[in-house]
Formats: structure tokens, sequence, C-alpha cells
């Protein structure tokens, strides 16, 4: 199977992310959006999916507009490919298990599986980067913000 063209490679993907910023807002619709005061956990999605929505139509428009010369698009293979389905794999994982081990942890372990498998070097390192990158979300919303994420059963469990 050849690989598309670029125009259609960029079409398709300005559309897919066209309609997954569609499902994200239509989530946050679902969620609280709390106050002023107190914004709730449903405020954020209801201001990156527009602007997912707006990067996705730009790629779109862009593949739309673009000259069909028959330039394939460079896919990823052989290594590169595993790395992107690990990704996705990564990311379902997150967001299955955000209920049961809360944010806190699951974004933990999605952040340092994600710079492990893209960054490379040690687990350790990645690890450490890991964990901060989700402290410093944790921080930001819930101390900064006051938007509380999932704490996760395990989060009440310890206390978290």
């Amino acid at each position: 199977m050849a690989a598309p063209t670029l125009r259609t490679g960029r079409a398709a993907i300005g559309l897919l992310g066209l309609l997954l910023a569609a499902a994200y807002i239509a989530v946050g619709l679902e969620l609280p959006l709390g106050s002023a005061d107190l914004p709730g956990p449903g405020l954020f999605p209801l201001v990156v999916g527009p602007l997912l929505a707006l990067v996705a139509l730009a790629l779109l428009r862009e593949g739309w507009a673009m000259q069909d010369d028959g330039t394939r698009l460079d896919l990823p293979a052989g290594e590169e490919a595993w790395r992107v389905v690990l990704v996705l794999v990564a990311l379902t994982l997150h967001f299955v298990a955000m209920p049961w081990i809360g944010h806190l942890i699951s974004a933990s372990l999605l952040s340092t599986a994600v710079i492990r498998l893209l960054r490379g070097g040690g687990w350790a390192a990645a690890a450490v980067a890991g964990v901060a990158l989700a402290a410093a979300a944790e921080f930001l919303f819930v101390r900064l913000l006051q938007v509380p994420l999932p704490r996760g059963e395990l989060g009440y469990w310890l206390g978290m």
C-alpha cells in the first residue's frame, strides 16, 4: 500500500484533530464549570478544546488548499512506528487508570513513559522528569487555579 500524499495526510490529520477537539469539548460540557472565583474541571476543556479545533482547522485548510504534486507523506516505520503506537497505548492507559490511581500518579507514569519513548536515555532520568512534570501540573491546577483533578481511589486511600 502506497503512502498517502502530503496533501491527503494533512487534510486527514486536520479532520481527525477537529473530531478529537469536538469530542474533548463535548466531554468538557458535561463537567462543572465552577465560577470565576473557583473554576471547575470543565473550564480547561472549554478553553483548550477550541484552541485545538483552530489548529486542526488550519491544518485541514492547508491540506485542502495545497497543490497535490504527488509528494508522499513520510510515515514512521519500524522502530519509529512502534514508538507512536506505544505513546498512544500510554495515553490510553493514562485515561483508563486515572479514576483508580488519580491524576498525579497517572500523569507521572504517562510523562515518564513518553519521555523515555521519545527522548531515550535511562528510566531514572525519565522518571525524575515525569514526576516533576506531573507535580508541576498538579501544583498549577490544584493549588494555583484551584481546579480539582481526579485523586482516584488510591489517592483517597493514601490520603492524597
